[in-house]
């Protein structure tokens, strides 16, 4: 759209009818709504390209009722009625949308911790309130007379004609009588609005601060760094006014409070504590709120729009969206969980290390290699006779790469056996009694139980890729926490996700009653005959349960049961008991612990034990 970009040309006469501003001269209702038609019509037509245009991506504008932002839907919306009902004409409505954008929402969505500090250094001074929003307004419309010089007219009459109309400002207090006279001269061309002496060295001061012509008022509210295409940041902008303007503003201020202060009976101090006393320009500065700069976007929505402007765009850093990824794998989990877990998985990482190189061992007996005399190569084991010639030419040409006259061999992995597809099952105790060390311990050896099997399966098609061969292998994991209730933390699966990882982990350190080690036993069962008859081949399947308990089974008899259905089904049930010398009459396979320390390798080696059979 760019230059094309323009408001519809309209003028309008003000009449006497109703307004929130009685100094205002409202005009009719019939005007109003077609001049709010008007502004409407321009916000749908180009509400998707101007923030663009005006350098705030991502956004969209719509007409809307209020000021409102919205980071996650990207929408923006305007009140074009805001303009109108003060007696804007249309394109003067179009130009105070387009301002919004440019001098005040660009710095709040782009640059929002820079935003909230200016807010900060305001500390509700109005005068400092006034200071920042001139010279914020001259930077924007500067951007907009730059990207659209066609607007450049526009903003001559708004100025002149509505918002800064008298050219003489030697009524007003010096300090405003500073910024009007800037703000006039920069956006009405051949303007020079009178002001007091003392205003006008101080302003011819700013336009020349190092006698060599460096204009400051210029330089920082131009788009771009002097002789650079680099655009000012406004956090420059903002040092440079504090540096160099504002206390040439400041100065004029506090001659006016001294002025304004002579003959009067004051309660206290002008400057109470690093804030001056400025009511005595109340109704000087109602006058700009009002008629200088009404702001359609209140301090409550302005708030809220830098806070999600900040949310935004820290996440959307490379930090903050491998955060938000991160939030995405671990759900309803905390940061915190995650990082302790990875702790963990380190503090672990031998014992994990053990029991994936047990089971690269099972691979490397069942898998062989073949060799095969293909590969060319400078150096080999026989030479191949179908290079014989060009190795000579090569040779006689003086070619430096050495020839590929040789073969060797190209290794393959191939399957020798297909017995390698494995369910490991963990049930876990988390009754009252493994409160404690017991509990700890019980959450490592889970921790190396599946990230050995992750490992393991890893390896498997890691292997089948190199390879490029199809094993019949494959290991999937499942865990079950059990008390006086049965709970599956990870279903049965080849995959282990961060989520699984947290899910096992937490639960885990549940505190679940008694010892009903059998529901989770029960559970397996069930679901096991369930796969065969829908899956007659999965019966091939090694199918071993490792059972951690700290004590006798709540239900001896259903556990006795339970295991002698499992091993009709063809699955080992191993059970290892903390401080449980009776583990091995409960269980066909068992061993019996009294350090709990030891319990991560104990059930490694039980597993291994049992998968080499």
């Amino acid at each position: 759209m760019g230059e094309h970009l323009e408001p519809p040309e309209h003028r309008m006469t003000t009449e006497p009818t109703d307004s929130p501003d009685p100094t205002i001269a409202p005009m009719p209702d019939a005007e109003r709504q077609e001049a709010i038609r008007r502004a409407e019509k321009f916000i749908q037509e180009n509400g998707a390209a101007l923030p663009a245009i005006l350098g705030v991506s991502g956004v969209t504008l719509r007409v809307g009722d209020g000021w409102t932002t919205n980071m996650e839907t990207g929408e923006v919306t305007v009140d074009p009625s805001f303009f109108v009902e003060r007696g804007y004409e249309p394109d003067w409505v179009a130009y105070g949308m387009m301002h919004e954008v440019a001098a005040h929402l660009r710095g709040v969505l782009k640059e929002p911790e820079h935003t909230r500090d200016t807010l900060r250094w305001e500390d509700g001074e109005r005068s400092r309130h006034i200071f920042l929003n001139i010279m914020a307004d001259i930077t924007g419309n500067k951007r907009i007379h730059d990207l659209l010089p066609r607007q450049k007219e526009v903003a001559a009459e708004v100025y002149s004609q509505k918002m800064f109309i008298e050219d003489d400002y030697t009524a007003f207090p010096r300090h405003l009588q500073l910024l009007y006279k800037i703000i006039r001269d920069e956006m009405v061309p051949g303007s020079d609005a009178k002001v007091n002496p003392e205003v006008e060295v101080a302003i011819a001061g700013l336009r020349d601060i190092d006698k060599k012509g460096t204009d400051i008022i210029k330089i920082s509210t131009d788009r771009f760094e002097p002789g650079s295409s680099k655009e000012i940041s406004n956090a420059l902008r903002f040092e440079l006014w504090k540096e160099h303007i504002y206390p040439v503003y400041e100065k004029l201020l506090e001659q006016d409070l001294e002025e304004g202060q002579e003959g009067q009976e004051t309660t206290g101090e002008a400057e109470q504590g690093d804030k001056k006393d400025t009511t005595i320009f109340d109704d000087d500065y109602d006058d700009y709120d009002t008629n200088r700069h009404p702001e359609p976007i209140d301090h409550q929505e302005l708030e809220k729009a830098i806070d999600e402007a900040i949310k935004h765009n820290r996440d959307n850093t490379p930090e903050g969206r491998g955060k938000k990824r991160l939030k995405a794998e671990i759900g309803e989990h905390s940061i915190k969980d995650y990082n302790r877990l990875k702790s963990e998985i380190l503090r672990l990482s031998p014992q994990i290390v053990e029991m994936t190189e047990f089971f690269s061992s099972l691979l490397d007996e069942r898998v062989t290699i073949s060799r095969t005399l293909r590969a060319p190569s400078p150096e080999g084991v026989i030479l191949n006779p179908n290079a014989l010639a060009q190795t000579i030419i090569d040779l006689k040409s003086g070619v430096k790469e050495p020839p590929l006259a040789f073969l060797d061999y190209e290794k393959k992995e191939k399957e020798r056996t297909a017995e390698g597809r494995f369910d490991c099952y963990l049930a876990v105790d988390c009754s009252s009694s493994m409160v404690g060390d017991k509990s700890v311990e019980a959450r490592r050896a889970t921790i190396v139980f599946l990230e050995g099997l992750a490992s393991f399966e890893r390896e498997i098609r890691e292997r089948e890729q190199s390879g490029g061969v199809q094993l019949d292998w494959d290991v999937r994991s499942c865990v079950y926490a059990f008390g006086s209730t049965a709970e599956q933390l990870k279903p049965l699966s080849h995959e282990l996700t961060t989520k699984q990882r947290l899910d096992t982990n937490v639960g885990i350190s549940s505190d679940m009653g008694i010892t009903n080690d059998f529901l989770a036993l029960e559970d397996i069962a069930s679901s096991i005959e369930e796969e065969i008859i829908k899956d007659p081949s999965s019966k091939n399947r090694r199918r071993i349960v490792t059972v951690i308990t700290d004590g006798d089974s709540s239900g001896a008899n259903q556990l006795k049961a339970v295991i002698e259905r499992l091993t009709r089904l063809g699955v080992s049930v191993v059970g290892i008991g903390i401080q449980t010398p009776s583990i091995r009459d409960n269980y066909p396979v068992g061993e019996s612990i009294d350090d709990v320390r030891g319990l991560a390798k104990t059930m490694a080696g039980l597993i291994e034990t049992e998968i080499s059979r």
